[in-house]
This record gives structure tokens, sequence and C-alpha cells, in this order.
């Protein structure tokens, strides 16, 4: 891991390779987990849609490092990575969002509610019909918080169907996207 994020890396093509292989096998693992675990939707633990949820946020992540890395312009062999924005969540999830190829449905969770309460209050819903897939999404999935004005901050209450849909639509959109950045790899060494 790296330890100062506010550096700028070296890495020659062949090590950006690498790491992109890496990106894509990550995002391809992720997304295989999403999928066994969408077969548990329906049984008693509720919550397991959510965790499915996060996870899938993190793949998307990884998709927006991958739109990152392969963009990178190669000077004298030499591609320069700044690890604020490799590293950053705000970029990557820009680059998904701003991403034309990839499918609108992986894009947004789709639900009814975003759950809010006030502590010791019920919590009330409040009408948002598609939630971002981003990194406050997957802070609101993973962490127990609270909000500016006090409001606890709740699972946003995801489509589980639509979700399946989206997990199957990444993956293969990632599977292709891995093929073809393969073709591309194999073309330029012949």
């Amino acid at each position: 891991m790296v330890t100062d994020k506010n550096e700028t890396y070296e890495f020659s093509k062949d090590k950006r390779e690498s790491l992109l292989s890496t990106a894509f096998a990550t995002c391809l693992d992720i997304l295989e987990t999403c999928k066994h675990i969408a077969h548990d939707f329906d049984k008693p633990n509720k919550r397991t849609k959510y965790f499915c949820a996060g996870l899938y946020t993190h793949a998307l992540e990884e998709y927006g490092k991958i739109l990152y890395l392969k963009n990178l312009p190669v000077e004298n062999d030499v591609i320069k990575i700044d690890y604020r924005k490799y590293g950053g969540h705000k970029t990557k999830f820009s680059l998904v969002d701003d991403d034309a190829q990839i499918p609108e449905i992986c894009k947004k969770f789709f639900g009814d509610k975003r759950w809010v309460g006030k502590p010791g209050d019920e919590a009330t819903a409040v009408l948002q019909s598609t939630i971002p897939v981003d990194q406050i999404t997957r802070f609101q999935i993973f962490y127990s918080d609270f909000e500016d004005n006090g409001n606890i901050v709740r699972y946003p209450d995801v489509d589980k169907e639509k979700l399946r849909e989206a997990i199957d639509e990444l993956w293969l959109f990632i599977f292709n996207a891995e093929r073809e950045y393969m073709r591309e790899l194999e073309l330029k060494k012949s």
C-alpha cells in the first residue's frame, strides 16, 4: 500500500498493464461475490442486499481506476500516476459516471426511499427514485453515521431485482472490456 498519497509515481507501460490486469480481475471477483450474495436476498437476513450493494459500489469504483489507468498518456515509455487521483474516490466515480460505454443501469441503484431519522425518533423516508452508486452510498451502507442535522443515516432502499440486473450487466460489461483491452495489447505487440 502507498503510504505517501500526495506523490506522483512513475511506472513502465508493462507495470501499467499488470496493474490494469489486476484491477480487471478484482472487479470481476467482486462481482462474482455479489452474484453469490444476490442469490441469498430472500433469506431471513434482509440486510444482505445492502451489503451486496456496498460491494457493488466497490467494483464500480475499481472500474473507475481502470478508466483512469487506461487514459494516462505514455511519455518515453513512462506513465505518471497521480496517487491523489488514482486513489481518489470522487475521481474514479466521476470517470465512471462520464463513461458513455457503461450501461446506465450500472450507474444508479433503483429504490423508493432514502431513510433518515433523528436520534430517538422513528426513521422517516425521503423519496428518491434513483440512488447514485458512489462513495457516499457505500458509506451509508457500511458505516453507522449521522448527518450534520442529527438525522441518523440508514441504508438506501435498493431494489433487489434491479441490483441483480445491474450486477449481471456490469459483470458482462467488464468481462468484455477486459477481453477488448487484451486484444488491443496483442495487436500492439504484433
